[in-house]
């Protein structure tokens, strides 16, 4: 996973992946921002929790939301987040979510692009005028495919 080095980068990541969750069918019309977390509602959700907490039995680690129609079903945390020191995964564990967000961030922008909203050869410095000297120039197409020259990974 590409992982930005700037607050500006970092800032850019973020809204593109909230531009990526706005688009997601699933969570619209408010459902979401009305649930509560680690919650299962419905018959479904139940049945979904079932199914969960087998695969846990199994060591299924992880959180899972799915919604439906704009309303939540199910939003709950199964197995260990940290088995060294027996930290159970909630519906809030705040995770590294790896390359799973690419294709929705690249539809998000995409969308953008085609509304007129931005242009996927605008240079980050257009939406962050403070970018460090050496990364202004970046586009959002090199941020997409990969070839920003930013490194791999930063940090543990």
């Amino acid at each position: 996973m590409r992982r930005p080095k700037t607050a500006a980068a970092s800032a850019l990541g973020a809204a593109l992946v909230l531009a990526a969750l706005a688009l997601t069918p699933l969570l619209v019309r408010g459902g979401w921002a009305q649930a509560s977390r680690g919650e299962v509602r419905d018959p479904l959700g139940k049945e979904l929790n079932g199914l969960m907490q087998r695969l846990a039995a199994y060591g299924f680690s992880g959180s899972v939301l799915v919604a439906r129609h704009g309303r939540v079903l199910i939003d709950m945390g199964y197995g260990m987040a940290d088995l060294e020191h027996h930290v159970p995964y909630a519906a809030d564990t705040i995770f590294d979510v790896a390359s799973i967000s690419k294709q929705f961030t690249a539809a998000a922008i995409l969308k953008l692009e085609m509304t007129g909203k931005l242009h996927v050869e605008d240079p980050l410095s257009k939406y962050f005028p403070n970018a460090p000297e050496d990364k202004a120039g970046i586009t959002l197409h090199q941020l997409l495919t990969h070839t920003s020259g930013l490194k791999d990974t930063f940090g543990p």
